[in-house]
């Protein structure tokens, strides 16, 4: 889902335009390179509220800087964080 979201970002917003979103995360296995990517978007910001002492969300904010080419410009992940409920 966060992946198609920062491909539809990439695609729709202009340059200098911003995209800001949660990002729920299990706070003890937590590492920046979690957070989603996209070769046309920079990230700006990386706010944590914790929400108990395992849990929190991230308020992730990016900016796009790179004009939207081709599709093969697609969003990355380095790894799935996300628990197979």
């Amino acid at each position: 889902m966060f992946l198609d979201l920062l491909n539809f970002a990439a695609e729709t917003l202009v340059l200098g335009g911003r995209l800001v979103y949660w990002l729920p995360v299990y706070t003890p296995e937590y590492t920046e390179e979690m957070v989603p990517w996209h070769p046309c978007l920079e990230l700006v910001s990386n706010c944590e509220q914790k929400l108990s002492s395992h849990t929190s969300r991230r308020l992730i904010t990016m900016e796009k800087v790179k004009k939207f080419e081709n599709r093969d410009q697609y969003s990355h992940l380095l790894s799935d964080h996300f628990l197979p409920y």
